[in-house]
């Protein structure tokens, strides 16, 4: 694919079904590292919509798109501020919900991009610090996570008490 020019720029309504694509891939990819734990993204759809929607109304969040030269919606970022917990030191908290890059886009600095703009969305909702939450299979995010400076805190664990719908 040739190199294309990308425009980072705030989601709107129009993109939520390019939006929802990407998504939806994310699923897939989540379900493939640990199918007890993450529903196959078509599952997701639905509920993605709904909260973009909310998203989109909201104070605190953002979402940011990553548009092709062509016009195409290839990458996603969202993120958000809220009052830290009460054990964390900072006052505002952000969070980094997912970044999402279409593979056939991938490897061309574009995830930085996003995840630069999601920081400095973050600075301006007067965040303090960001969080954001990393597949444990998915060492190519850890690292990339880690080239722009998040450091690993803790690990989220997961075991199922009763047996799995279907």
């Amino acid at each position: 694919m040739p190199r294309q020019d990308y425009t980072i720029r705030p989601a709107t309504d129009v993109d939520a079904d390019a939006l929802t694509e990407l998504k939806v891939r994310m699923g897939d990819q989540h379900h493939a590292y640990d199918p007890e734990v993450w529903a196959e993204g078509d599952r997701t759809a639905d509920g993605w919509r709904r909260e973009f929607a909310e998203h989109l109304r909201a104070e605190n969040v953002r979402v940011l798109v990553a548009e092709s030269s062509s016009g195409e919606c290839v990458g996603l970022v969202t993120c958000r501020v809220d009052e830290a917990p009460y054990e964390r030191a900072a006052r505002r908290a952000g969070l980094i919900g997912e970044l999402i890059i279409h593979p056939a886009h991938q490897r061309r600095g574009l995830g930085a991009r996003l995840a630069e703009a999601a920081l400095e969305a973050l600075g301006e909702l007067g965040a303090d610090d960001v969080t954001l939450h990393v597949a444990v299979r998915n060492a190519q995010a850890v690292r990339f996570y880690e080239r722009l400076g998040f450091r690993i805190i803790m690990h989220r664990m997961f075991m199922r008490l009763r047996p799995a719908d279907g």
